[in-house]
């Protein structure tokens, strides 16, 4: 499935993706577009069989053009300086 998404610019977003490889999981995300094909992502990890969480934050060029991306849901617009 390939849905095209149109971000806007400096806006915060909730993201569901799907983890693939037949697990019939999900991942949220939350994400700030800060350009055309660039944003940052904010998430947190559980990583298999711990109880611990750890954040990762991480900028992204491709993630926006994800074949697993399945919903991209707008909160709101912020300045740039709150990003």
């Amino acid at each position: 499935m390939s849905t095209q998404f149109d971000f806007e610019i400096n806006a915060l977003y909730a993201l569901l993706t799907d983890r693939g490889e037949g697990t019939s999981t999900f991942h949220w995300r939350l994400y700030i577009h800060q350009s055309a094909q660039c944003g940052y992502i904010y998430h947190l990890i559980n990583e298999d069989n711990s109880t611990g969480w750890r954040f990762d934050p991480q900028t992204n060029r491709n993630f926006i053009n994800s074949e697993g991306l399945l919903v991209a849901l707008k909160i709101d617009v912020l300045s740039p300086g709150r990003h």
